[in-house]
């Protein structure tokens, strides 16, 4: 399972002041009790506070919208987490199960945690996505009732964790897959991958698309990255074309 965020109290909410976005009642008495410097996760405030808010029902949605509000007004920061090492993001619910479904080795008497080469290569893909993923800024379209029986989309901006929560973000959109897609697309083109092989992005590009189909919620998208990377070492001697 992901890591619970880590947020800090950088200020004290105060009820006189106008802030940038409406806040509700309910989020305005859960934000009322946090103190500055304090430094806890979600699960941590909704178990030390169950018993403070008896006249409400304080539960994980709520908890989970008073925090992103807090962020927006600048009460709460994350506080990104270190990058997370290769055997305790093999061991994550999604990657082992993605893992599971994929080519073994044919050799015997290997250990259990033993990985074969399709499986090292891609879960050392998706390790490096998952460290690039953390601490970044996203913002996706999400489906949220606002009624009984009326929902409407909203915008949603969260701060990624990694590979796991960024797909249970995704399962949770509703069809938002093109924000999805965007950002892989955006990890594909960053510069810290300008110099690898049209064949080594082609790789990254099929062991994220894999992890997503053998957790059962594909997402499409096309990426060409022979037009955009090195086909061959001798690529970068090529003269350029130019108007002249």
């Amino acid at each position: 399972m992901p890591r619970d965020k880590v947020y800090k109290v950088i200020q004290e909410f105060d009820y006189s002041q106008d802030y940038i976005i409406p806040i509700s009642p309910k989020e305005a008495e859960c934000l009322s009790v946090l103190k500055k410097g304090q430094i806890l996760t979600q699960k941590q405030f909704l178990d030390e506070n169950k018993s403070k808010f008896k006249s409400l029902n304080l539960y994980q949605r709520l908890v989970c919208l008073t925090f992103g509000t807090g962020e927006k007004i600048g009460i709460l920061k994350n506080i990104p987490p270190k990058s997370t090492e290769f055997e305790e993001f093999c061991k994550q619910e999604t990657v082992a199960y993605f893992i599971r479904q994929l080519r073994g080795s044919k050799l015997k008497n290997l250990k259990e945690t033993s990985l074969s080469s399709t499986q090292k290569n891609y879960a050392y893909a998706l390790w490096r996505f998952s460290n690039w993923l953390q601490g970044k800024d996203f913002e996706y379209s999400q489906l949220r009732q606002v009624s009984s029986d009326s929902f409407q989309r909203q915008k949603t901006r969260v701060n990624l964790e990694g590979l796991e929560s960024f797909y249970k973000l995704y399962i949770e959109s509703h069809n938002s897959e093109q924000d999805f897609a965007k950002v892989i697309k955006s990890y594909l083109l960053d510069p810290r991958n300008k110099d690898k092989r049209a064949s080594t992005v082609t790789t990254e590009q099929c062991a994220i698309k894999a992890y997503f189909e053998k957790n059962d919620s594909p997402i499409n998208f096309r990426f060409d990255s022979k037009a955009t990377h090195k086909v061959t070492d001798q690529e970068d001697d090529q003269p350029h074309l130019d108007l002249e």
